[in-house]
C-alpha cells in the first residue's frame, strides 16, 4: 500500500483518498442511523409514546453523510496530490503540508469543525435538560416527580 501511495499520481491518488473518505462518511452515518433507531426505542419507553423513523428520513442522513464525505475529503485529497513526494522524504520537516500558505485551509477546518461539535453539544444538552422537565412536570400545574 505504501509503495502504491508513493507512485499514485494525480487523480488515481485522489480517487484513492477520496474513496477512503466516502467509505469512512458511509459507516458513520449507517451507525448513526442504528443509534438512532435505539434511542427512538429508548424515547418511545421514556416518554411513552412512538416515533418512528421514515425513510425519507433515513434517506437524507445517508445523504448528507456521502455528501459530507465528498466536501471535507476533495480538499485534502486535491491538497495532498499536489505536492511533491521526494522533496517531503528528503526534508526533516512536520510532513508533506508543512508550508504556511496551506494551514490556513486546514486550520478553518478545524475551527469549523470545532465550532459545529459545540453548537451540537450544546443543542444536546437543552434537548436533554428539556425531556428533564417534560418528565417531570405535570401538565394539570403540579409538578410531581416520576
Amino acid at each position: 500500500m505504501s509503495e502504491s501511495l508513493l507512485v499514485a499520481r494525480g487523480p488515481c491518488f485522489i480517487r484513492m483518498l477520496l474513496t477512503e473518505s466516502l467509505l469512512l462518511s458511509v459507516v458513520g452515518g449507517v451507525l448513526g442511523l442504528f443509534v438512532a433507531k435505539w434511542s427512538n426505542s429508548y424515547v418511545a419507553n421514556f416518554f411513552g409514546f412512538d416515533m418512528p423513523l421514515d425513510f425519507r428520513v433515513m434517506g437524507f442522513t445517508f445523504g448528507v453523510s456521502l455528501i459530507t464525505g465528498a466536501a471535507f475529503g476533495t480538499v485534502p485529497a486535491w491538497m495532498a496530490s499536489r505536492t511533491d513526494v521526494n522533496v517531503s522524504l528528503r526534508t526533516s520537516g512536520r510532513g508533506a503540508t508543512s508550508d504556511r500558505s496551506r494551514h490556513w485551509l486546514r486550520q478553518g477546518l478545524v475551527v469549523t469543525e470545532l465550532g459545529l461539535a459545540l453548537i451540537l453539544l450544546s443543542g444536546a444538552g437543552f434537548l436533554s435538560r428539556a425531556s428533564i422537565n417534560l418528565r417531570i412536570r405535570n401538565w394539570a400545574g403540579v409538578r410531581i416527580t416520576c
